[in-house]
């Protein structure tokens, strides 16, 4: 049971990692995506 635990808050610490990485590329692609956007 302990065991189980720790390896399914070590899956969610890397998804939770990955998310905030595509997060962080998002938004940067987005600001980048609105700023050289011709008006």
């Amino acid at each position: 049971m302990h065991n189980s635990a720790k390896g399914q808050i070590k899956i969610y610490e890397s998804q939770q990692a990955l998310v905030n990485f595509t997060n962080m590329k998002f938004s940067k692609w987005l600001v980048l995506h609105f700023v050289t956007r011709p008006v």
